[in-house]
């Protein structure tokens, strides 16, 4: 049901679409994908709505479309609750649909009604959903005059020799325009200094991302390095639970298995807050990368993650892409993934992506 998840993503409602307007399936695609929707994705997720509602449940994807309805068909209740302001955090991960939902909640209580919206782009982490890096612009419609702006730039929790290397990151990045980053403008600034030396508020291990032996190899060094530190500390002084915790935070489920089993071999105790399954595991992922690069092969986004995965050695150069149009994209991409299908004669899989 990952089609309907993505749909309800972008706060697409489902009941909305019709067949007449669905097209045709794209070449090398899913076949009779248009049939899959009508026939099992959408009865499934009608019967699995009228279950929540059974139940007087909704789904928190639901909540939005839901909302969008309400709006759509004018509710007058909205003015009775004469709200001078509409708060909105988290700015940076909203889609355009949603954006234009609150600015019909706005209108709805009335025309008084001032938003007030947070957000730090940087932070931004619901791309996958439809969240852009154009939202506050979005919002603002060309109007930014009508709007007054403040920069948050104090930090009351930050070590401010940590800010100073972030500031350093961010900076590099806004001058490539991977993200907007305006120098002194964004900088933070920050009153705490902890009792860390300089050389340990950041400390970079060197290591390619596919060479998953020589990272857990270096994350066990590091956790002693910092276990003998810990100790040393409590000689002279008491620490907390929390202040004798390391933490050690994975991008995927799956990789937390890896690393309990490397801490184990060296007798360190990790313990662990999840969980992970068959579908967790990286041989199945890569192969679930694959078969989306297969069927998805018009898909710059697909075709990357293939070749980031473990099934290529391939290496890409980001910076080359950056200036690309996505038909460019598309066709250095094919090119790359042709090249190493055909070193490894694997020519019939090859042909998938002419």
């Amino acid at each position: 049901m990952s089609i309907a998840d993505r749909l309800f993503d972008k706060s697409i409602n489902l009941e909305q679409i019709k067949t007449s307007e669905m097209g045709v399936t794209v070449d090398n695609n899913i076949p009779y994908f248009n049939e899959l929707l009508t026939r099992v994705v959408f009865p499934a997720e009608e019967l699995y709505l009228e279950t929540l509602r059974d139940g007087n449940n909704i789904d928190l994807k639901e909540s939005v479309i839901e909302l969008e309805k309400i709006l759509s068909g004018g509710c007058e209740k909205l003015k009775n609750l004469h709200l001078k302001y509409l708060f909105i955090d988290e700015f940076q991960d909203t889609d355009d649909v949603q954006i234009e939902i609150f600015q019909k909640l706005q209108k709805g209580i009335n025309a008084e009604c001032k938003l007030f919206v947070v957000g730090d782009l940087k932070q931004s982490i619901y791309r996958f959903r439809g969240a852009k890096l154009n939202a506050f612009q979005k919002l603002q419609n060309g109007k930014k005059k009508e709007w007054s702006h403040h920069r948050l730039n104090r930090n009351y929790r930050t070590d401010q020799r940590l800010l100073s290397l972030f500031d350093e990151i961010f900076a590099k990045m806004g001058s490539k325009n991977i993200l907007p980053y305006s120098g002194k403008a964004d900088r933070l600034v920050s009153d705490v200094i902890s009792d860390a030396k300089d050389d340990e508020l950041l400390v970079e291990l060197p290591c390619h991302g596919k060479e998953n032996e020589k990272i857990l190899e270096l994350l066990n060094e590091t956790i002693l390095s910092e276990v003998t530190k810990l100790k040393e500390l409590m000689k002279n002084k008491s620490l907390s639970k929390e202040e004798r915790t390391i933490a050690i935070l994975v991008r995927s489920n799956w990789q937390v298995e890896n690393v309990v089993k490397a801490a184990a071999k060296k007798n360190i105790n990790v313990e662990i807050s999840t969980g992970g399954d068959l579908f967790q595991l990286p041989s199945t992922l890569d192969l679930y990368k694959l078969v989306l690069a297969i069927s998805h092969n018009t898909s710059p986004v697909y075709l990357v993650n293939f070749i980031e995965s473990n099934y290529t050695d391939l290496k890409l150069d980001y910076q080359k892409f950056h200036c690309m149009s996505e038909k460019e994209k598309l066709k250095e991409l094919k090119k790359y993934i042709k090249c190493f299908l055909c070193k490894t004669d694997e020519y019939e899989l090859g042909k998938c992506f002419e």
